[in-house]
């Protein structure tokens, strides 16, 4: 199931842009189609749209730099008091595309976006050919992806997609053994911690991973996995020691991260009161993104149950090294939506707010590992197969017309997540 490592598969590579540039560009279409149906506007107005909330703030620290005052406080209002409450990849991009093409900002936040996410639905795909996935199983995984209410953000002027190629791009070429594939995995890498804080404790993935083939050589794989994830750390890393020279503050990203409210709680998932489950009384509860976020929190937990009891089922089926890969990807999935709610559930505003949004990423690597899973063994056959699609096909057009009210709504500069 591996290709040479001498040389790059071009022809591969080039069928897997061409797929992932026809998903990006669908997605930007549905989107505003979806747009223009509902506010009656013109194309360009429609995607201008889709830049909104956070991508103001992107475009304010891309265009006039970090600022802060003492101690870090954010003010919606005026965001030359505080913009250090985010990561500096995403502005970093924008403001060097920015140079390159000499667009505007507005501009630049939304093509970043949607180049990342070119970027993104290529290295899926790239993994899907890797591992010989059917045409059946691409489609049904990419649709499932597609289908997620929040995976419009991967083409909104949001850092989403621009993380998520940084995570595969850093977790493909890190099991590669082309002389370019360190450098690769590690600039990939730091675009990561870059780009969201909860991509460093992701680094240390592929030293997970390493644990398998002859032993003799271990030492060296482990060794050689470690100097990666230092390397890879440095983006998030280099982040607070510029805070700690600019402003005195390493933590400044934190402070302001505290300032506006999110405080995390580690202890969340033993704690019943963020199970339940509330219902408003003024409209729909599940047209509101809020709500949305709070269900999403169960929905995550039943979903890593269910691989975890698949995975067991299939134990026999999978070596130690196929099964570690996928307790990577596990262990990124779960990484990423723990921290995701512990730092969204004590927002003053709505408790769990964004929580759909943050748990896409988490969705999407789960989702990965599932995959290879799939690849190795069938998991059903039959008519149970046949009614786990059926199930799977109401939850993706479940999801899709949700994905399409939030868009609405979003476009509206109405809050979503």
């Amino acid at each position: 199931m591996t290709e040479p490592s001498n040389r790059l598969p071009h022809h591969i590579w080039f069928r897997c842009s061409i797929r992932g540039l026809a998903i990006t560009l669908g997605q930007i279409g549905f989107a505003c189609l979806v747009v223009m149906l509902a506010q009656r506007v013109n194309p360009l107005q429609a995607y201008s749209s889709l830049y909104q909330w956070d991508g103001v703030w992107y475009a304010h620290v891309a265009a006039r730099g970090y600022r802060t005052n003492h101690p870090p406080a954010p003010s919606t209002d005026d965001k030359d008091a505080c913009n250090v409450g985010f990561f500096p990849g995403y502005p970093l991009v924008i403001r060097a595309l920015q140079t390159v093409l000499g667009v505007s900002v507005q501009t630049s936040v939304l093509l970043v976006s949607q180049l990342s996410c070119w970027g993104f639905w290529t290295y899926w795909f790239r993994f899907m050919d890797h591992w010989k996935a059917s045409p059946r199983l691409i489609e049904g995984a990419t649709i499932t992806l597609l289908a997620h209410p929040a995976a419009f953000f991967l083409i909104a002027g949001y850092s989403e997609s621009l993380f998520l190629l940084g995570v595969l791009g850093f977790f493909y070429w890190s099991k590669r053994h082309e002389r370019w594939a360190w450098p690769l995995a590690a600039l990939y890498g730091i675009a990561m911690t870059a780009t969201r804080i909860v991509g460093l404790p992701l680094v240390g993935v592929p030293v997970l991973q390493s644990w398998d083939g002859p032993i003799p050589g271990r030492f060296i794989r482990v060794l050689t996995r470690m100097l990666l994830a230092i390397t890879a750390s440095l983006g998030g890393l280099l982040f607070f020691a510029y805070c700690q020279a600019r402003f005195g503050a390493w933590n400044a990203y934190l402070m302001a991260q505290a300032a506006v409210g999110v405080k995390p709680d580690y202890l969340w998932i033993v704690n019943p009161d963020y199970w339940h489950l509330y219902f408003p009384t003024n409209h729909p509860p599940f047209l509101t993104g809020n709500w949305a976020s709070r269900v999403t929190v169960p929905l995550m937990v039943c979903m890593f149950a269910g691989v975890a009891t698949v995975e067991i089922c299939c134990r026999r089926h999978s070596t130690g090294a196929e099964v570690r890969q996928r307790l990577g990807y596990y262990l990124c999935g779960a990484f990423l939506f723990y921290f995701g709610v512990a730092g969204m559930i004590c927002h003053p505003d709505e408790p769990l707010q964004s929580v759909i949004r943050y748990s896409f990423c988490a969705y999407v690597v789960v989702v990965l590992g599932f995959v290879h899973l799939l690849c190795q063994v069938t998991v059903m056959t039959g008519r149970s197969a046949a009614i786990a699609l059926g199930g799977l096909r109401l939850f993706n057009g479940a999801s899709l017309l949700l994905q399409t009210w939030y868009v609405s709504v979003f476009a509206n500069s109405h809050w979503v997540a």
